[in-house]
């Protein structure tokens, strides 16, 4: 089972680089190998990949917001229900 901090830099990924759309936290809150599955299916490896998957959807829907409602953790991966 993972620990609160791991709960936390999740909520901080979406809370600081989705909603607040702080593109200065990227270096600092995400690993250089990190990935993700987007909800429109893409999958990203790495931050400049992440950002570009970021700054398409923000293109789209300038006011993009994300609820975060449950994170579910293990010693290596996070999920996170939202919201969107």
């Amino acid at each position: 089972m993972a620990d609160d901090g791991t709960h936390a830099l999740v909520r901080r990924f979406y809370d600081t680089l989705w909603n607040a759309w702080d593109d200065d936290a990227v270096d600092d809150l995400l690993a250089e190998d990190f990935v993700f599955r987007g909800s429109l299916g893409w999958a990203t490896r790495g931050r400049s990949e992440w950002r570009a998957y970021r700054d398409m959807v923000r293109l789209g829907s300038p006011d993009f917001h994300n609820e975060v409602v449950d994170v579910v953790c293990d010693t290596r991966r996070a999920a996170a229900r939202l919201v969107l």
